[in-house]
Order: C-alpha cells, then sequence, then structure tokens
C-alpha cells in the first residue's frame, strides 16, 4: 500500500513539473526583467558610468550596476523598482549607488546590493532569500542582510528601524547582531536604543508616515498584479490542483512527507524545490490577513520545508512566526488563517523547538478571546511545549542566578567571620 502511495506520489510530482515548465516558458515571455528608478517629486541625478543625466518628475530610467542616484533637496523622492519586485524608496538629499542588481529569471537566486552615501532610505523586501540569495545595503563600515523585511536607514540621525521581521547588521570587523522589529539601532554605537527615547528624539515621523502610506499603494498593486496576470493566476491554480490530489498531503507530517520525497532522484527533487519556490515567491508578501491566496502559500512552504535544510527550515518556521505577530484582531479573515498557521507550527514543532525563540513574544495569549486561547492551547501541543521550554529556560537561568548568589554569599559570610575570629 505505501509503495503503491509513493508511485502515486513521484508520478504526480513529474507531472507537476512538466506543468509549471510549461507555464513558466509562456509568462516569461511577458515578464520585464530589468530594475527601474523613478523620480515621483522633485529634481534629482543618474550617473551612469560619469555620465550626468538630469532628471525631473515622473522620469522613469532603467537601472544598471554602479549606477549612482543622487537626490536634490527640497521634497525629492526617488524610487527604485527592483527586478525581483522589491522596492527602495530615498528621500531629500539622498545617494545610492547600486552594486549588484543580479535575479534569475525563476527568483530562485536573487543577488541585490548597495551602498547609502548620504542621507536616509526605506526599504520593503518581499521575497525570502535563500541560500545564496541576499537584499543588501551597505553604510558607514557595515551592512544590513535581510530575508524579508521593511526597513529603514536613516545616516542623518544614525539609526536603523526595522518596520516589519528583522536584519542581520554586520560591521567591516565582522562583530554581528540581528535587530528585530520595533526595536530601533543606533548605528554610532552599535547598540539599541530605548523605543521611548528614540520616537521622542530620533524617529523621523514625516519620512516614517509617508513611507507606510506608500507601502500600503505597493502592496495593493502587488496584489492587483498578482490577480490580474492570468499566467501567474493559472499557474498558482494549478498548482494547488496537482498538491490537493495528493489526498494524503493535507494531514501527511514532515517525516513522512520527506520520506516520500526521497524516493525522488536528486535532479527531480532539485526541478521541484526550484519550480516551487519560484511560485512561493509570487506568494511571499501574502499577509496573513489577507482573503485570498494565504492557504496556497503555506501548502507551498509546507513542501518547501521538506525539501529544504535545516537552516532554511528554521528560517521558514521563523517567517510563519512574524506571520503571528501581523494578526489583526478584528479581522475574522485572521481568525482562520490563525487556524491554518498553528496547524502548520504544530506540523513542525521539531524544527520550532530548535529555534531558541519564546512564542509569546510573538503571539500574545492574552488578546485572544478566552475561549479561543483555551482552545488553542488544549488543541496545539506545540505552544504549550513552546511556553513549557521558555519558562524552563527562565526558570533555569532563575536557578543559576540564585546558586550563584548563596555562593557568592556564602564566600562573604566566611570572610566575615575571619575577620570576627580575628
Amino acid at each position: 500500500m505505501l509503495k503503491n502511495i509513493k508511485n502515486k506520489f513521484i508520478i504526480w510530482i513529474i507531472l507537476l513539473i512538466i506543468a509549471i515548465v510549461w507555464f513558466q516558458i509562456v509568462e516569461s515571455k511577458k515578464i520585464d526583467r530589468n530594475s527601474y528608478v523613478t523620480l515621483v517629486e522633485w529634481t534629482w541625478y543618474l550617473y551612469k558610468f560619469e555620465d550626468e543625466i538630469k532628471l525631473e518628475k515622473n522620469s522613469r530610467e532603467r537601472l544598471n550596476s554602479w549606477d549612482t542616484i543622487k537626490t536634490m533637496w527640497g521634497n525629492s523622492l526617488a524610487v527604485i523598482e527592483w527586478w525581483d519586485g522589491s522596492i527602495t524608496r530615498l528621500w531629500a538629499n539622498s545617494e545610492l549607488k547600486v552594486r549588484e542588481n543580479e535575479v534569475s529569471d525563476n527568483l530562485n537566486t536573487i543577488q541585490i546590493s548597495f551602498d547609502l552615501e548620504k542621507w536616509k532610505t526605506w526599504s520593503n523586501v518581499i521575497n525570502f532569500m535563500w541560500e545564496d540569495s541576499y537584499f543588501k545595503e551597505y553604510y558607514v563600515d557595515m551592512e544590513a542582510a535581510v530575508r524579508w523585511t521593511v526597513f529603514e536607514v536613516n545616516l542623518e540621525n544614525n539609526y536603523v528601524y526595522v518596520d516589519k521581521h528583522e536584519i542581520t547588521v554586520t560591521k567591516d570587523n565582522g562583530d554581528s547582531i540581528v535587530v528585530p522589529e520595533k526595536k530601533p539601532f543606533d548605528i554610532r554605537t552599535f547598540s539599541f536604543i530605548a523605543l521611548q527615547k528614540f520616537l521622542q528624539d530620533s524617529q523621523d515621523i514625516i519620512w516614517s508616515e509617508l513611507n507606510k502610506r506608500m507601502d500600503k499603494d505597493f502592496f495593493i498593486k502587488l496584489k492587483w498584479k498578482l490577480g490580474e496576470l492570468q499566467e501567474v493566476k493559472d499557474n498558482l491554480l494549478e498548482l494547488t490542483k496537482w498538491i490537493e490530489a495528493l489526498k494524503w498531503f493535507e494531514n501527511a507530517d514532515l517525516v513522512s512527507l520527506q520520506d516520500s520525497l526521497s524516493s525522488l532522484n536528486e535532479k527531480t527533487k532539485e526541478e521541484l524545490y526550484a519550480k516551487v519556490l519560484e511560485r512561493y515567491q509570487w506568494l511571499n508578501f501574502v499577509s496573513v490577513n489577507e482573503t485570498g491566496h494565504y492557504d496556497e502559500k503555506l501548502k507551498l512552504k509546507k513542501l518547501l520545508v521538506a525539501l529544504s535544510g535545516e537552516a532554511d527550515q528554521k528560517n521558514l518556521i521563523r517567517t510563519t512566526l512574524y506571520d503571528l505577530k501581523q494578526i489583526e484582531l478584528n479581522n475574522t479573515k485572521a481568525w482562520e488563517n490563525l487556524g491554518l498557521t498553528l496547524n502548520f507550527l504544530n506540523d513542525n514543532k521539531e524544527i520550532l523547538k530548535k529555534l531558541d525563540i519564546n512564542i509569546l513574544e510573538y503571539l500574545n495569549f492574552d488578546f485572544l478571546p478566552e475561549e479561543l486561547k483555551n482552545q488553542f492551547k488544549n488543541q496545539y501541543e506545540f505552544v504549550n511545549e513552546a511556553i513549557n521550554i521558555w519558562k524552563g529556560k527562565v526558570i533555569d537561568s532563575a536557578s543559576k542566578l540564585i546558586d550563584l548568589w548563596n555562593t557568592a554569599k556564602d564566600a562573604l559570610d566566611k570572610l566575615r567571620d575571619s575577620f570576627i575570629n580575628k
């Protein structure tokens, strides 16, 4: 019986690859593989191999490696549309030089990097950076590397701020630190800034609010594009159909899925990995609060987890934890997607255990309705396990501190007694 299931699985996978390759050929004919920079307001200069090009409002130019963009004073605002779909905005009096601008046709490899020479940028990175992929911003003597993040680098007020998810900041000497969302980071001291102090003294409120408004429009365009591109829509429907044809797939745990995938030869597995990742990239930006495509996103992610090594498995689970953070309590669709998300995490609880995280930082159960809170805590084994592991770490740390205090106290008592006895 098991052998028949595996044979059917192999047949479906082969058909899946053939179907997606065919759709990819059709789709690739209509894809623009260039990055562009557009002036939204005022004036800016584009330098191409020392040639200065002055451009006015609404100008749009193709962007290449080693191009330099300079915005002028006033209300200048330029927007870079990277070929992978991500964007970077430059405020007035900013200067940015492109280092790398390489993206594979199937989005499996993304290598984008640039230097911020002056002032400030805001980047919204929509794709998941896989293996050799990266999106890096260099500034002063350090770099910010991201996997799927909305973040700001501000050289005027000397801070880095992550609006969503996290970045890794690395200095030239190799010192590195993970900067999570909503925890402002001081570039000069290479340390975190108290949030209240940051909001009062450092944050550029006008720039931040402008970008948040523009990000809303940006995501509306992404959703429109996802719905309107027939090739993409057909690909998603086709992929979902093939996956759902595997009747056991929805309920298969990670071990069973990996066992079945092990029946495939390496070439077929690599092809499947590449095609599923390409489809997943189209959906990576979809929010847990959205009414469409979120379930497809989790199905693709489930297959990617089974196909990935431990490092990428952890990163995929970590991005799902950030989905929990974005839950809107007044959104009924979000509650349905919350159930899907918790099911996904429960299926991958062994990977979750390997992450040094506190689940309560991602989903505050105190804000859940009492009935839903009890349901989740009773139903999802991994939640209780994660909470207990975290509590265990706190208790263990506390115990060690108590032991250390008792040891020090004993030493002080002995020292005091020795003086008294003298």
